[in-house]
C-alpha cells in the first residue's frame, strides 16, 4: 500500500512527507518554509509524531 501524505503547498515536497511517514522519523530538518511555515501540515504532521524543524530550532533540540 502507498502512503498518501498530507497536502502540502508544494507538491515537491509529498515524496518527502511520504518517507518520513513510512520511515517513522522524528523530526525533519529543512529550511523549506513550505514545509516549517504551514501550520496545518505541522499538525498533521505531529499526528504521525514528525516535528518539521529548521536547522537553529533542531540546534537547539539536541542541545537541550
Amino acid at each position: 500500500m502507498e502512503t498518501v501524505p498530507p497536502n502540502c503547498r508544494d507538491p515537491k515536497d509529498l515524496a518527502i512527507l511520504a518517507t518520513a511517514i513510512d520511515g517513522q522519523a522524528e523530526i525533519i530538518v529543512s529550511g523549506d518554509d513550505d514545509l516549517r511555515a504551514d501550520d496545518e501540515l505541522r499538525a498533521v504532521m505531529a499526528t504521525y509524531g514528525i516535528r518539521l524543524l529548521g536547522v537553529h530550532s533542531f540546534l537547539n533540540v539536541i542541545a537541550a
